[in-house]
């Protein structure tokens, strides 16, 4: 079992992080169980830029 402790990265580090290692050494995992995983990284930053731009001009 690994669980990557990223500190202030939040879980989106780490679902990137172990989706990539998985598909470039599967033979390196018997099993990969991710929680949290990004569906739409692209629309995420999108909704991320957005809200700080809303909270700035308040």
């Amino acid at each position: 079992m690994v669980n990557w402790d990223q500190r202030g990265a939040g879980k989106s580090y780490q679902s990137i992080l172990g989706t990539l290692l998985v598909q470039k050494h599967p033979d390196w995992f018997y099993a990969y169980i991710g929680m949290g995983q990004i569906a739409d990284m692209n629309q995420g930053e999108e909704i991320s830029y957005q809200y700080v731009l809303d909270w700035l001009t308040w």
